[in-house]
């Protein structure tokens, strides 16, 4: 994994080269095939894949902080005309963004544990690799699935139960103080609150994630009442976020 880490390291990284090195460790074909056809305009997410790779090829050593201690931001397809994009479509790319938070802050926080192999690091560093492992698998699957729609312009009846089934899946680690988060960590939370408001208003509304053409509201019972509940945490805390952006901003 040589080649790999020196490729991380490297401030210049070459587009071709790193698609040579993801086809020679990843076993995801369809994405080496992707890379080969895209362009150096996918380099971010190129970095993010390789680093992938490194990690879980290399649990048991410490990156540099400068090798993927953050996944750099995707950007998405774009399109002029958002209101032609499907709300479902529209909803995976927020949960594609929470996910994006949710790894880069795993990825912080193994690297916070520093390179000691003592019992209680590994301990540690195995909970943070096992909790990343299937996000990552998530976020894939999510991203080919958003993928094929902006190639096919259909939506994969997949998806819409891969967002149902993991609807709660994302957040399930709640934050306790947001003033402990770097200010990228703290504009990543804004919007990840405000994706997860978004989404439990719709779960009263509509029973849905995304919103639908009609309404069907949640029924009255233990399940709504946590809605909720959850919903006005959320706001909240979305009130401490934007708080201490104004107060750093000031």
């Amino acid at each position: 994994m040589e080649d790999l880490k020196e490729w991380l390291s490297d401030v210049n990284h070459d587009y071709k080269v790193g698609v040579e090195l993801f086809g020679k460790y990843s076993r995801n074909r369809h994405f080496y095939r992707n890379f080969q056809r895209w362009g150096a305009n996918r380099l971010p997410q190129l970095e993010y894949e390789l680093g992938k790779l490194y990690l879980q090829q290399t649990p048991q050593v410490q990156l540099q902080k400068n090798i993927v201690a953050e996944p750099t931001k995707i950007k998405l397809p774009s399109n002029k005309n958002n209101a032609d994009i499907p709300a479902i479509i529209q909803e995976t790319k927020n949960i594609l963004v929470d996910l994006q938070t949710k790894i880069s802050m795993l990825h912080n926080q193994l690297y916070e544990l520093g390179e000691s192999n003592s019992d209680d690091i590994v301990k540690k560093r195995k909970k943070l690799l096992d909790e990343k492992a299937p996000l990552v698998t998530l976020y894939e699957q999510l991203y080919e699935l958003k993928e094929e729609y902006f190639v096919t312009k259909i939506l994969n009846p997949k998806l819409e139960a891969l967002l149902h089934n993991n609807s709660d899946f994302v957040v399930d680690k709640e934050i306790k103080d947001y003033s402990n988060l770097s200010d990228m960590e703290l504009e990543r939370s804004k919007h990840r609150l405000t994706s997860r408001i978004s989404k439990l208003e719709n779960r009263l509304k509509y029973q849905s994630v995304t919103k639908q053409d009609k309404e069907n509201p949640m029924p009255e019972g233990v399940k709504r009442k946590e809605v909720e509940a959850k919903l006005k945490q959320l706001k909240n805390d979305q009130k401490t976020v934007y708080k201490l952006i104004q107060k750093r901003c000031s």
